[in-house]
């Protein structure tokens, strides 16, 4: 019999709808959401990056182990398990969901798969104290592959592969890309109308408001998508909007293959098009 912790993992391309599933599975399940979005992790890169929900500076901290004779801990859907604390940590609420990982550092600070390694297993141990169901929910795989397949990193390139800490279930949300409508796959069709919708909202602004802080161009366009492509215009690399807008939606759509492919060759993967197929699978995993 396994009995090591539990842990999901929701995977799939940008724009598939990764964290509205798992906050509708958190809500379910009694979990918390640890990011794993590589660029997530910095402040200020909120539209660009597509985070959710607002922001707190509240932790719970661990649950001590009860002694002998303490009342049983409580279940994973109690509201009140765990008292809120400033420690340092960042979370976003998204629907009253914690997510974890996110504006943890300043921009142009060092940040790789092993520190997100090591910060994503602290988060989940303090989860799995208080009874809570961890997902890890997010787009970078190499970040997603450190977890599952417990790599150790002892140097530059140097990575070791240890025995499993966790149980994993992997969830992938597919999306199909037989369903076309003027030429455009539906994913591509979801990818195009979030950048639209996203330089309504003040997108070109944010990174305009990154550069007059001081922050890096070439910092900036070393991050790809939403970062490069405005970088670029803004500092008149790309001096049509327009066109680096288009520019910036065929690489996400690029991007987007690259993602499939990689969550199809690494890990066994479950993919669902249907929330409540997922809802199945993570039940059948409990």
């Amino acid at each position: 019999m396994n009995t090591l912790p539990k842990v999901v993992t929701i995977v799939g391309s940008t724009a598939s709808g990764k964290t509205s599933l798992g906050v509708f599975l958190c809500q379910k399940f009694g979990g918390e959401i640890i990011s794993a979005d590589s660029r997530q992790v910095y402040r200020g890169l909120d539209l660009g990056t597509g985070k959710e929900g607002v922001p707190s500076l509240s932790f719970p901290p661990a649950t001590p182990k009860r002694q002998r004779g303490e009342r049983k801990r409580e279940s994973r859907n109690s509201p009140n398990s765990g008292s809120p604390i400033e420690s340092g940590m960042t979370t976003r609420l998204i629907n009253d969901i914690p997510q974890y990982l996110i504006d943890i550092k300043n921009p142009e600070e060092k940040f790789n798969v092993h520190d997100f390694k090591v910060n994503a297993e602290l988060v989940i141990d303090n989860m799995i104290s208080r009874n809570r169901l961890p997902f890890i929910v997010g787009g970078t795989g190499l970040y997603i592959d450190a977890l599952v397949e417990n790599y150790e990193f002892g140097g530059r390139d140097n990575k070791q592969k240890n025995p499993p800490k966790y149980q994993v279930l992997q969830i992938g949300i597919k999306i199909p890309r037989d369903v076309e409508t003027n030429g455009r796959s539906s994913l591509h069709q979801r990818i195009d109308k979030r950048v639209d919708e996203r330089m309504q909202q003040g997108m070109l602004e944010e990174v305009r408001g990154l550069l007059d802080s001081g922050v890096n161009p070439q910092w900036l366009i070393s991050l790809g998508l939403e970062y490069k492509f405005l970088t670029e215009h803004l500092i008149g690399k790309i001096s049509d909007l327009d066109q680096a807008l288009q520019e910036l939606k065929y690489a996400t759509h690029a991007f987007a293959r690259r993602q499939e492919t990689w969550f199809n060759h690494h890990g066994d993967v479950k993919w669902i098009s249907e929330k409540e197929e997922a809802v199945n699978i993570v039940q059948n995993f409990l």
